[in-house]
């Protein structure tokens, strides 16, 4: 086996270097900045908040739904949507809750607004929110489902 001359040696060092650097920019951005907010500037905990408290016409406006069934629905949802928990993309990794994945959800459904609008609106990453759309709409289905949708049978 050869020793390494003074060349190759530079050149494993460059090597690692140009590697180092690479691994180093390759790095993504962990946060945006405008999802660091959430929780003050978010849709859902300022107006939704909002019209809940003050205003009801408003609030059956944004989600196509009162108050209270809002709360019904949330109610009979929230044990399905338990075992799958989102964390925003701030910086304290506060969870998103049941209320405002459903609140997600419920937009979605009432409005067709794009996924990209959602996500920004309520300040949390578009893959968030696509994964919130997926397992709310069948949290709904399997809470709602018995008590709505019969079995077939053979008669």
């Amino acid at each position: 086996m050869e020793d390494f001359g003074q060349e190759e040696v530079l050149l494993l060092a460059m090597l690692y270097r140009r590697r180092k650097r690479r691994r180093i920019r390759r790095r993504r951005m962990w946060v945006r900045s405008i999802f660091v907010q959430r929780s003050q500037q978010g849709e859902f905990h300022r107006l939704l908040q909002e019209m809940r408290l003050s205003d009801p016409k408003s609030h059956f406006i944004y989600l196509r739904m009162s108050k209270g069934t809002f709360d019904k629905l949330l109610t009979k949802v929230e044990p399905f949507l338990a075992g799958s928990r989102h964390y925003s993309s701030d910086s304290q990794r506060l969870e998103i809750t049941p209320a405002e994945r459903l609140a997600i959800t419920i937009r979605y459904l009432a409005t067709g607004n794009s996924q990209v609008s959602l996500a920004f609106s309520f300040r949390v990453a578009k893959s968030t929110v696509c994964k919130i759309l997926q397992q709310t709409c069948k949290a709904i289905w399997e809470a709602l489902q018995p008590e709505y949708v019969k079995a077939p049978t053979n008669e």
